[in-house]
């Protein structure tokens, strides 16, 4: 997965079976660069667990969660054990992004600490094929400004976008020179066709979709919010606003728009 630096990237722990088994309990040994990514918390799946956590253990391995390694261990309910298949995600593993990182699986640690799934058989292992890594790029995505605006009363309104574009990150577009408490439309695209229009061109169209924005007393606009994950990489976005001026003759005036183009690892 894409995740800047200082966001946070989220690794999920998957348990998948091809035949039937109950699962009574299980340990991960997690490994990572601490100087690539900081451990930030587990958060455990919805289904019925007795206990989880990081656990004190007999090496003292999770005596410290920030030096790059920590096992993570969950117990089943004793009287509903997890059932597979359907595949679980029976934990996902919340990371801060310092750097391009590797956050791996290791088989054991230490003298006790080893990575494996329990049956509900006491002592029966059931662990399989562990996999992973799981690789972290910390590409950043572009915003540029493709014109097309027509001036108003406060001159061209100008949209700038900002945000690296990479899924659960912070992500803006900012309008200045609108009139004061000016009515707005954002129209979003995926593809451009070109056209003129009350002065200036169209690029976000066809829309395939439009948000009803109202500029504040300065005639100034945000919109603030995180960007979505699973977009992918090399996705060509357009956002253009269309805004209410009473100046002009028809009534409307464009910003420019600005192109955002998603990161490629």
């Amino acid at each position: 997965q894409n995740v800047t630096v200082g966001c946070i990237a989220e690794v999920e722990l998957v348990l998948s079976t091809a035949v039937s088994a109950d699962i009574s309990a299980f340990d991960v040994v997690l490994s990572w660069d601490p100087a690539q990514v900081s451990l930030v918390q587990a958060v455990p799946s919805t289904d019925p667990w007795f206990a989880t956590g990081f656990l004190n253990d007999p090496d003292d391995v999770n005596d410290d969660l920030a030096d790059g390694d920590a096992i993570y261990t969950a117990f089943a309910d004793p009287l509903n054990p997890l059932s597979l298949p359907p595949t679980k995600t029976v934990v996902t593993f919340e990371f801060l992004v310092l750097d391009e990182a590797m956050i791996s699986i290791l088989p054991t640690i230490g003298v006790f600490g080893s990575t494996k799934v329990v049956g509900v058989t006491p002592g029966q292992i059931v662990t399989g094929t562990l996999s992973g890594p799981t690789e972290i790029t910390t590409a950043v995505g572009t915003w540029t400004d493709i014109g097309g605006g027509a001036p108003g009363i406060a001159g061209v309104p100008t949209l700038v976008g900002s945000g690296t574009l990479a899924g659960g990150c912070p992500a803006a577009v900012t309008l200045t020179n609108a009139p004061p408490n000016a009515l707005m439309l954002a129209w979003i695209s995926l593809t451009s066709t070109p056209f003129p229009a009350i002065g200036g061109t169209v690029h976000a169209f066809p829309f395939i979709n439009q948000l009803f924005f109202v500029a504040n007393g300065a005639g100034t606009f945000v919109g603030a919010t995180t960007w979505p994950k699973g977009v992918p990489p090399g996705t060509n976005i357009w956002f253009q606003f269309v805004v209410q001026d009473l100046s002009v003759p028809d009534g409307l005036t464009l910003s420019n728009a600005v192109l955002a183009t998603t990161p490629i690892p």
